[in-house]
């Protein structure tokens, strides 16, 4: 279920690059805020890959390297934004989410 929450995530807010009303807005960040139980699914195949003695500080590693990109997510699509546009920065995120949902999906998990 990782790719599919993946998308899910992701490809609502393409229609976001088209200015859709309110209540569509809503619906779409609704559908994208189900989107993130992925980390659920990724979680499983961490642990089996970590041999157990070092799992606490894997986690630690996994967590602040999970908070690093989400905050450096948000910065590269302003900067994207201020430089060509919101509609341009929201489809390119959604692409990028799509994009890595489908990476994903071909390494079989």
């Amino acid at each position: 279920m990782v790719a599919p929450l993946i998308v899910l995530l992701g490809a609502p807010t393409f229609a976001l690059a088209f200015s859709p009303p309110l209540w569509m807005v809503g619906a779409v960040l609704f559908l994208t805020g189900c989107g993130f139980g992925y980390p659920l699914g990724l979680q499983r195949v961490f642990v089996d890959a970590i041999p157990q003695r070092h799992r606490g500080q894997a986690f630690g590693l996994l967590s602040m390297g999970l908070m690093t990109f989400q905050g450096i997510g948000p910065l590269v699509f302003g900067a994207i934004a201020q430089a060509s546009g919101i509609r341009v920065a929201m489809a390119l995120a959604a692409t990028a989410c799509v994009s890595t949902a489908a990476v994903w999906w071909r390494r079989g998990r």
